[in-house]
């Protein structure tokens, strides 16, 4: 069965989990989480989100958002 599709308000904060498929590695080298980063940076610019904090790890990432917009399509 599916999920639910995620619950988005704009103004309020997002606990965002990636995970690997199969709790594989995410990133494999610096240059991995590096790129990452700018896709975060260029993202929250696009979107005019706000950042508070991530966490990096080698097999998941928690980013946590407030995203100001209505559609979480855009970002």
């Amino acid at each position: 069965m599916p999920r639910q599709p995620r619950l988005v308000i704009a103004g309020y904060p997002n606990h965002i989990i990636l995970r690997g498929n199969n709790r594989s590695a995410v990133f494999h080298t610096d240059k991995d989480r590096r790129f990452f980063i700018q896709c975060l940076r260029e993202a929250r610019e696009e979107t005019k989100s706000k950042l508070y904090a991530y966490c990096l790890m080698c097999k998941r990432d928690h980013p946590y958002f407030t995203i100001f917009t209505e559609s979480r399509k855009t970002f």
